[in-house]
C-alpha cells in the first residue's frame, strides 16, 4: 500500500447465515482502533451483526416470495390488480396516460397437452425473465398461466404497441426442445390505453382482453388495439 493508513493491520470475518444453516455471505471487518487487533471479547458483537444481516436479508426474501409469482418472477397477480388500481386513481388524479397490454402464448394448451408440466412452468418460467428484462421501474407485470398482464404507466398507445412488438421478438426468439421436437411460441396481444381509447382507467383490464379477443380471432400472432363500441 502506498498509503499508510490503507495497511491492514487486522482482519476478522464472519460468516452470515441463515436460519438453516446455509452461509448468505462474509461480514469484514477491517483495522480495529482501539485496540488495534481484534479480540475474543469482540466475536459476540460482530455474531450479533451477522445475525441482523442475515436477518434483513431473510425478510426481504420473504417479502419477495409473498408479492411474486414463484414460476415467473413476475408480480403476483392480486397484488399487480392493486397496483393497477392505484396507478388508475394517479392517472386521473395528474391527467396522466396508462396503457395495459395482455399477452397470451398461441396453442398454450395443444403444447400442454403434448409435453408435460414440468416443460410448461418452464416455458412460463423463461416467458416471465425474458419480460421482466424490458420493464422499466415503474412498470409492473404478472401472469396467470399463459397470460401475461402489462401495465406501463405515463405510457401513450403508441408506447404500449412499442413494447408488444420488443416483447413478441425477445420471446418469439427463444426454442423450447422437448423429447426431440422443437417448440416456438408466438403471442397474441391486446393493448387499450386511458385516456385514448378508454374512457375510463378502471376499464382499461376489460378493453384489453377484448382487443386480445380480437387478435385470436384474426389468427393469433399478432397485436390489436382495443376499439370502443358504438
Amino acid at each position: 500500500f502506498k498509503d499508510k493508513d490503507n495497511k491492514i493491520a487486522g482482519l476478522l470475518c464472519a460468516p452470515i447465515s441463515d436460519s438453516e444453516g446455509n452461509v448468505l455471505g462474509v461480514m469484514n471487518f477491517v483495522n480495529r482502533i482501539v485496540p488495534p487487533v481484534f479480540r475474543n471479547e469482540d466475536l459476540a458483537y460482530v455474531s450479533d451483526l451477522c445475525l441482523l444481516a442475515s436477518l434483513v436479508i431473510e425478510r426481504n426474501r420473504m417479502y419477495t416470495n409473498l408479492f411474486t409469482d414463484i414460476d415467473t418472477g413476475l408480480t403476483a397477480h392480486n397484488v399487480w390488480k392493486g397496483y393497477l388500481s392505484e396507478e388508475s386513481a394517479r392517472s386521473i388524479r395528474y391527467a396522466q396516460n396508462l396503457t395495459l397490454v395482455v399477452f397470451e402464448i398461441d396453442n398454450f394448451k395443444n403444447i400442454a397437452a403434448e409435453t408435460n408440466n414440468d416443460f410448461i412452468d418452464n416455458i412460463l418460467k423463461n416467458c416471465g425473465k425474458s419480460l421482466s428484462t424490458l420493464l422499466r421501474e415503474t412498470d409492473k407485470a404478472s401472469s396467470v398461466q399463459e397470460r401475461f398482464f402489462c401495465m406501463l404507466p405515463n405510457t401513450e398507445i403508441s408506447g404500449g404497441v412499442f413494447f408488444a412488438g420488443r416483447v413478441k421478438e425477445l420471446i418469439e426468439a427463444e426454442t423450447h426442445t422437448f423429447s426431440g421436437k422443437k417448440y416456438e411460441l408466438t403471442l397474441s396481444a391486446g393493448i387499450a390505453c386511458y385516456p385514448m381509447n378508454v374512457n375510463e382507467p378502471n376499464l382499461l383490464l376489460k378493453a384489453s382482453l377484448k382487443a386480445l379477443s380480437k387478435a385470436k380471432e384474426q389468427g393469433g400472432n399478432k397485436a390489436a388495439l382495443y376499439t370502443q363500441e358504438k
